[in-house]
């Protein structure tokens, strides 16, 4: 059985949901940046409809001051997670948020994973 640790703020009218799923040897880090929660718990749980098809791609209405606010979560979240963790990106093209993931202690691995070990 999983279980999910889910991490949430609100900035403007966006959520910024980070959510670490527990596999027992390690979780997997998923970022999420959307309108509606709703949206959110559907792409999570991948489902096949129109609200998860939308929180999948990538969101234009996200400014700077809300990816500053999402890095800011994002490092009180790894700082307070002793586990391993790794990041497992959908889409290829998402470099930007690969090069955060470096900055936050994760390395690429073999098959587009990133991984992240804490001592």
């Amino acid at each position: 059985m999983l279980s999910d640790y889910r991490y949430r703020i609100k900035y403007k009218n966006l959520w910024i949901a980070i959510v670490i799923q527990d596999y027992g040897f390690a979780g997997n880090v998923a970022l999420s940046i959307c309108k509606s929660k709703r949206a959110q718990n559907d792409w999570f749980c991948n489902r096949k409809n129109r609200r998860a098809r939308r929180a999948a791609r990538i969101q234009n209405v996200s400014d700077l001051k809300c990816w500053a606010v999402c890095a800011r979560l994002m490092r009180l979240v790894l700082d307070y997670t002793s586990n391993p963790l790794f990041i497992y990106p959908e889409d290829s093209t998402r470099d930007v948020l690969m090069r955060y993931a470096e900055r936050w202690g994760f390395e690429k691995g073999s098959d587009n994973v990133w991984v992240r070990v804490c001592i």
